[in-house]
């Protein structure tokens, strides 16, 4: 590395020498000569203290650095929750963060597991992945920020920051959050290789769909299972019968919106705020 390092530099800025994965391998080889030089000088049994001129940092044991371990997307909630590890694990910010996946082209079924993880169908793949690496931003699209790549490259799935981050899912199959300061603690304390992302449950309805009495599908499914979350006495069967109909009004009426017993775009944003 050409950057010289001081040891006498703040605790935080000093651990971030830690995270090998952020280096090159040639890097790595010196952040790893300045350990061994480190510990020749230091007994490195728990904490210690380095005192140079008016400047103190803390050694507190580096193999135990503080990094998330799991990166948690609930589809259905639309959330992303951190699970950390380390000394400091408590203290740590966990969420939720407010999120969007993927939504899948027309016609394919994000929900199964192993068509998630195919290439070309726009869907946030399911399941536990480790992460691969880290980028500043996308290339073709620089208003994706802090990014967190992983299942595998050719996809281009990551976690990332986005502007434009709604109630429903919306991107390409990456996982858009809509905070900054969420998007860029990933991306600071996840480790390549180490952390992992784990992607669970189903997705909300697609956007845009308009469900009435006598449809029958998952969507429809899926908007009764989020009534009956809201409070609502519905079975959940995928079938709009009288029943569904009724409560839709119901809602729409508590709502204020236009009773009319049809689930639209105006009652879907009412519905999964």
């Amino acid at each position: 590395m050409s950057q010289e390092i001081d040891i006498t530099r703040n605790y935080s800025n000093f651990l971030e020498l830690n995270s090998l994965d952020r280096y090159s391998s040639s890097e790595q080889t010196s952040v790893n000569g300045f350990y061994k030089k480190l510990s020749g000088i230091l007994l490195l049994t728990g904490n210690h203290f380095l005192s140079q001129t008016s400047n103190t940092i803390i050694i507190n044991n580096l193999m135990a650095q503080t990094y998330i371990s799991k990166v948690i997307v609930d589809l259905w909630k639309q959330e992303v929750t951190l699970e950390w590890t380390g000394p400091n694990a408590a203290a740590q910010e966990k969420g939720p963060f407010h999120c969007s996946p993927g939504e899948g082209v027309s016609g394919v079924n994000c929900d199964d597991i192993a068509t998630s993880k195919r290439s070309g169908t726009s869907c946030t793949p399911k399941g536990e992945f480790p992460v691969n690496y880290h980028e500043r931003r996308f290339s073709q699209f620089p208003q994706a920020e802090w990014v967190t790549r992983f299942q595998d490259d050719s996809r281009g799935i990551a976690l990332h920051y986005y502007p434009i981050v709604p109630e429903y899912p919306d991107s390409n199959g990456c996982v858009r959050i809509a905070s900054l300061n969420a998007a860029k603690l990933i991306y600071d304390n996840t480790k390549s290789r180490q952390s992992v992302v784990s992607v669970r449950e189903e997705l909300r309805p697609r956007f845009g769909i308009v469900l009435k009495r006598g449809a029958k599908s998952q969507d429809v499914r899926k908007i009764q299972r989020r009534l009956v979350e809201k409070g609502y006495r519905l079975g959940i069967d995928g079938d709009f019968g009288p029943r569904t109909e009724a409560v839709v009004k119901q809602f729409q009426k508590d709502k204020r919106l236009s009773a009319d017993g049809i689930f639209g775009r105006q009652t879907y944003q009412v519905l999964f705020a």
